[in-house]
């Protein structure tokens, strides 16, 4: 390490030293000092140094800067994923809800359909029961009527023939007889 000596410290009283600095910085001459060419070969290398590693933090820094921002855009893409995400589960959920919704009131509908159908289907067969009981009903009393007829035209038929048979009995005894 190396001493200096005296007050007079111009380099101390920066907070940052720059490459150039070093590289620029005169020393002071004393009796027994050090070797000047040594010592401008020594600063030049460590100015190289400084220079390259200040070349290397700025192009850190630079690297920095560049993944910085490609997290904020990955995080801004995440986010924007995770939000198409969040809204396409929400699409999703509301079609579903829609869809279960559209088949109940479907279903409903059919079967308020079909109950009217049934209902119809059954009024009708009702009606069609009541007109076969009725027709039954008519034909009894058509047949019952048709016996009663006949059999009135029966004894009318039978009476008749017993007038006729009388009648053709008391003619033939009216008849006078020849002889």
């Amino acid at each position: 390490m190396m001493a200096f000596r005296g007050a007079a410290r111009p380099w101390r009283s920066h907070v940052k030293i720059t490459p150039l600095e070093v590289h620029n910085h005169q020393f002071g001459n004393s009796f027994r000092g050090y070797d000047r060419d040594e010592v401008r070969s020594f600063l030049a290398m460590i100015s190289e140094e400084f220079e390259q590693a200040i070349s290397e933090g700025t192009r850190i820094k630079d690297q920095m800067v560049e993944v910085r921002d490609q997290l904020t855009e990955t995080k801004s893409r995440e986010k924007s994923i995770q939000r198409a995400l969040e809204s396409a589960d929400r699409i999703s959920k509301e079609i579903k809800d829609t869809a279960r919704r559209e088949s109940e009131v479907l279903i409903k509908e059919a079967r308020l359909k079909a109950n009217k159908i049934l209902e119809h289907a059954q009024s009708r067969v009702q009606g069609a029961e009541d007109r076969v009981h009725e027709l039954k009903s008519l034909q009894s009393r058509f047949e019952h009527r048709l016996r009663a007829m006949l059999e009135e035209h029966v004894n009318i038929m039978d009476r008749a023939r017993k007038e006729e048979s009388g009648e053709e009995k008391l003619f033939l005894l009216q008849r006078p007889t020849s002889a």
